[in-house]
């Protein structure tokens, strides 16, 4: 997918949507109730509106050089987020995808970041983070262990972002049982952001991706096996033809697919 198409018209999702237009879906909530704020039905993915969130206050200024290589604009018209949407990220590890996508869906949907139960001090550390960001501003999310049984409540979650995580997931032998569990929770339609360090087409998947490379056509495989169907990928934005894939880093070559859940209910 070349980027001029994804800053034309956002109509994946909202095809997917449309096919599923009779289901209806109960609200989704881990901790408090929304403020009841008048809000647009969708956040407009416009530049200018997006550029607002990259420059806000919110962001901690660690957090600002890694834009180079994360391109927060061309991902949120990527991923299609609205502000009233709920979104779910797989084993945060910092705050810099928070501390935007928390502004976006701070008064009409909701954040959450999932951590690795077993590491309490990231925990800890991730809760902080959050308390000072809604303190200092206008950013809600919230921050859960992750329970790969029960992600959230069924048909509950328009995005699940699973940012450069399957090389872990496959160490610890839960990616199949993960990728079930978001199937489950999102909403008929949603949609399933996966971006990870793209391994060279030449050589079999190490099956416990020791340098955390993930071949794109193994990803793609294995997260349709779980039901989810490719909408669409793009191949350019996250790309470093140079990479040498010794060491996985923020500038590695990196894929990006936006796949969709397919389940279908008739109410």
């Amino acid at each position: 997918m070349r980027l001029s198409e994804i800053l034309g018209a956002n109509v994946l999702r909202a095809s997917a949507l449309a096919a599923c237009a009779a289901v209806a879906i109960s609200g989704y909530a881990f901790s408090k109730e929304v403020e009841n704020v008048p809000l647009p039905a969708t956040f407009d993915p416009d530049l200018s509106n997006l550029s607002a969130i990259i420059i806000s206050q919110t962001r901690s200024p660690a957090n600002r050089p890694h834009d180079l290589y994360e391109h927060p604009i061309m991902m949120f018209q990527f991923m299609e987020i609205q502000a009233r949407d709920t979104v779910i990220e797989i084993l945060s590890t910092d705050d810099y995808w928070a501390q935007m996508i928390g502004l976006i869906t701070a008064r009409g949907g909701k954040y959450v970041q999932t951590i690795d139960p077993s590491n309490q001090t990231a925990m800890a550390d991730f809760t902080k983070l959050k308390n000072d960001s809604a303190v200092e501003h206008i950013v809600d999310y919230d921050v859960v262990a992750l329970n790969a049984d029960q992600l959230a409540p069924d048909n509950s979650v328009d995005i699940v972002f699973m940012s450069r995580k399957m090389g872990t997931l496959m160490r610890s032998a839960v990616l199949s049982k993960l990728l079930a569990a978001e199937y489950k929770v999102l909403k008929p339609g949603g949609v399933l952001v996966v971006e990870d360090y793209r391994a060279a087409g030449d050589k079999p998947q190490d099956p416990k991706a020791a340098n955390d490379y993930i071949r794109e056509d193994f990803a793609v495989t294995t997260i349709q096996a779980a039901g989810f169907k490719l909408a669409t990928k793009e191949d350019n934005l996250l790309a470093n033809v140079k990479d040498t894939r010794t060491k996985a880093g923020p500038n590695s070559d990196r894929f990006l697919a936006q796949i969709h859940q397919v389940t279908c209910e008739v109410a």
